[in-house]
């Protein structure tokens, strides 16, 4: 995160500028201060993070597991094909899968992964992640609809369906990489 900034309601907030976490459980003592990881403070004032964060809650009709879906995640990026850039679409809606790992990993952090919900949103709109105590929100991108699942056999990113992400984790994650024996290649 870029700075935490503790508001005088009792909140912290952080930010990198793709994901957004709003934590109920301030310290009075740092009240109004905007501290990096190092305990430096930054001056300046902090942005209205309210006005970020969609007030409208309309869960999915089948509820996404976020463990499983941290965990797909988690998987894809270790795969030898993966780019950094690679992106997933839930529902239409597509986000770079290392930024959907780095807001899932506050929430595990905090212990509330498992009680998380994750919101359906506006097309232009951040996707609200939601515990009690806390609240994320995540920036989707881009994407082409025809570009879904599509293979990129030039290593550029790619994007996959939600349902392709949880599959290839749970038909692929179990088996031992396959090793390669150098003496095939002679």
């Amino acid at each position: 995160m870029n700075g935490v900034y503790f508001d005088e309601e009792g909140v912290c907030v952080g930010s990198d500028g793709h994901v957004l976490v709003v934590y109920e459980c301030g310290k009075t003592k740092f009240e109004g201060k905007i501290l990096l990881q190092s305990g430096e403070e930054i001056e300046g004032k902090y942005p209205n993070f309210r006005s970020v964060i969609p007030s409208e809650r309309e869960e999915y009709e089948h509820r996404i597991d976020l463990k499983e879906l941290y965990q797909a995640c988690q998987y894809h990026l270790k795969k030898e094909d993966s780019n950094p850039e690679d992106r997933v679409s839930i529902l239409h809606k597509t986000y770079k899968v290392k930024v959907l790992v780095r807001i899932l990993n506050v929430f595990i952090a905090a212990g509330l992964l498992n009680k998380a919900t994750i919101y359906k949103s506006a097309p232009d709109r951040a996707t609200v992640i939601e515990a009690k105590g806390m609240t994320g929100i995540i920036m989707p991108c881009q994407h082409m609809e025809d570009t879904v699942d599509v293979d990129m056999d030039d290593g550029s990113a790619k994007t996959v369906s939600y349902e392709s992400l949880v599959n290839d984790y749970a038909f692929n994650s179990w088996r031992k990489p396959e090793v390669k024996d150098w003496m095939d290649e002679a």
